[in-house]
């Protein structure tokens, strides 16, 4: 086991860190069983002070009591009893607590918490935060919280993954070994591999190591560790869904200019891809194709899908991504397509979109600047949820309207607006029924600036409907 500064430590999260990775990613969902919840054992400092505790004490019942002659019963001698009794309820109550506390039994796609069952299809979220508690939310509530560290906890994230539950990872990129850093996370691999399976220094892959000479097959490469550069052949034209899932040391991939679509979810979890050239020629890249790949930097879209629709989830988590660059037009809603993305700074929408949807930029931490086009119609909910750095935005006449549940919601330095006179603020759940957009905006607190149509307001609180209103009064 390797020590150091850490100590036992490493072993121990590099294990949790492994079962994140690779649980179930052979097995289909309704064979999925675990319980999570609970210390693997009662924290040190529990042992050590009750045993101090334990120690004072019959040191000195001996001294006061046993060793008195007269036998004589004072306040002094009822000390030790009492620091003895301390000590022992204080351990019983902390071992009832760890084994009473309640946990969550998942039972394939369904779990149970404190007796009741949940399906995964009312789960809108699992959050990852940054104290390392994952919480698990509906559109009304959050059913449950528990720490990373607790027992099987770090399953709970894998489970998620093989359901489609959207998951916000704001956990903090430690500088602890094997946490976070995509480095150490193929470090720590490749050091749980017997000698015989690890990779060789560079693993290069080219034409003659494909099984069909129009297509890379679906999950052809899946859980490959030892790949680490792959050269696809030309005249392959489609690489098939999962095709490269989960080959968590590949760091870059040579498309061929015969290539014309990507699947779905082909490069989820490439966590080691720093860089892809699509050639032109591609027209569909498929739903989360570059799902988690979190050393990715750059990406450029071709201009041949120019026209065509960002599928959801295409850079679902990317968190290192600092560009994209677009077609000059597309189509369809742009959905859930940079959520987690927290080094996106800047990004320009081409015309032909026709919503925001829901998700598109949440979390995005350090986007500065986003242009709405005027094809667009609607702004979905949670659409900029968490866009700390963002700080003016023009909403043009075209949108008619925009979901009041958290839309702009915790934008911390948004200080200006540019609003349509007669938007629509609309309801999605009951939490915004009262205060539609107040619940839009809710955080928004250097918010001071709002243009409605052509006139200017100085906000003397903040936007909500009571506010809108007397804008639209005068």
């Amino acid at each position: 086991m390797r020590q150091g500064k850490h100590g036992g430590r490493f072993s121990t999260r590099r294990e949790k860190l492994l079962r994140e990775i690779f649980s179930f990613r052979d097995s289909p969902p309704e064979n999925i069983r675990f319980i999570a919840g609970g210390m693997r054992a009662l924290p040190p400092f529990v042992y050590g002070f009750s045993g101090l505790l334990l120690i004072i004490g019959g040191k000195e019942l001996i001294r006061h009591w046993i060793l008195n002659s007269e036998r004589n019963v004072s306040a002094v001698e009822t000390i030790p009893c009492m620091l003895i009794i301390a000590a022992a309820a204080m351990s019983v109550l902390v071992t009832l607590w760890q084994f009473l506390r309640p946990k969550i039994e998942v039972q394939g796609k369904s779990f149970c918490y404190r007796g009741q069952w949940y399906g995964c299809s009312e789960i809108t979220e699992m959050k990852l935060t940054h104290s390392k508690r994952i919480q698990i939310c509906t559109a009304e509530k959050r059913i449950c919280s528990l720490a990373w560290a607790e027992d099987n906890a770090e399953m709970l994230i894998p489970w998620a993954h093989k359901l489609d539950i959207p998951i916000i990872d704001r956990r903090p990129r430690s500088s602890e070994p094997a946490v976070m850093a995509v480095a150490k996370i193929k470090n720590a691999v490749t050091q749980a591999m017997p000698q015989s399976r690890r990779a060789p220094a560079a693993k290069i892959f080219t034409a003659a190591q494909t099984s069909s000479q129009y297509e890379i097959a679906k999950e052809q490469y899946k859980n490959r560790p030892d790949i680490t550069e792959f050269i696809v052949p030309d005249g392959v034209k489609v690489i098939r869904s999962k095709a490269f899932s989960g080959c968590v040391n590949l760091e870059k991939i040579t498309l061929p200019t015969s290539l014309t679509e990507i699947e779905a979810y082909a490069f989820e979890n490439c966590n080691a891809l720093r860089e892809i050239a699509i050639p032109e020629g591609v027209r569909t890249i498929g739903s989360r194709a570059f799902y988690e790949c979190k050393a990715l930097t750059h990406f450029k879209f071709p201009q041949s899908m120019r026209g065509t629709k960002i599928e959801s989830g295409m850079f679902y988590n990317c968190i290192s991504l600092e560009t994209a660059v677009l077609p000059d037009r597309l189509s369809g809603n742009f959905e859930n397509v940079f959520p987690n993305c927290e080094s996106l700074r800047k990004i320009q929408l081409p015309d032909g979109i026709e919503a925001i949807g829901s998700f598109t930029f949440q979390y995005c931490e350090l986007l500065e600047t986003v242009n709405i086009p005027t094809t667009v119609k609607k702004i979905e909910y949670k659409a900029f949820l968490g866009c700390e750095e963002l700080r003016e935005i023009y909403i043009p006449d075209q949108v008619q309207s925009i979901d009041a549940y958290r839309t702009f919601a915790r934008c911390k330095m948004l200080e200006k607006i540019r609003l349509p006179f007669n938007i629509t603020f609309r309801h999605i759940f009951d939490e915004d029924s009262a205060d539609a957009v107040g619940c839009c905006f809710a955080g928004c607190t250097a918010l001071k600036t709002v243009i409605l149509g052509s006139r200017k307001y100085t906000l003397d609180g903040p936007l909500n409907d009571e506010a809108l209103r007397k804008m639209r009064g005068r």
